[in-house]
């Protein structure tokens, strides 16, 4: 399957975000800026990529393994937990989880985006991709 402008959206985001942590990391940049703020920064940017595989949500079958759901899902809850304790707590710890499990994440699906590991069946019975897939029908 071939990667989409979608998948050059989340490349864009956590690159984004891995640069934005690197530099503050070691004070190039924003060397005033508190954790709270980076892991703030960080976290927006990691939801800038969160969209990029909504359109496989929304197939009839999917032929990703169970095992890539379950392990994957697991990554994006410590990611959303990481990030949530970075904002609250100011903890660096939590910001580098949160940068790691983002570049994880990013990784994995572009992986299988990229090597054709993931083929979303076309199906018109669910409305959502008829809707994707054609114009509307008319009532």
């Amino acid at each position: 399957m071939r990667l989409t402008w979608r998948d050059g959206i989340a490349t864009l985001a956590t690159a984004a975000a891995v640069v934005f942590y690197g530099l503050w990391l070691t004070d190039t940049m924003a060397p005033n800026l508190s954790t709270r703020m980076a892991a703030l920064v960080v976290f927006i940017l990691g939801f800038a990529g969160c969209p990029t595989a909504a359109s496989d949500l929304y197939t009839r079958e999917s032929r990703v393994p169970l095992w890539y759901t379950v392990a994957f899902s697991v990554v994006g809850f410590v990611a959303l937990v990481a990030g949530v304790i970075s904002v609250v707590f100011a903890s660096e710890v939590m910001l580098a989880t949160l940068v790691f499990a983002m570049v994880a994440l990013w990784f994995a699906a572009t992986l299988r985006r990229g090597y054709g590991g993931h083929r979303p069946a076309r199906s018109t019975d669910n409305p959502l991709d008829a809707a994707v897939q054609g114009p509307h029908p008319t009532f």
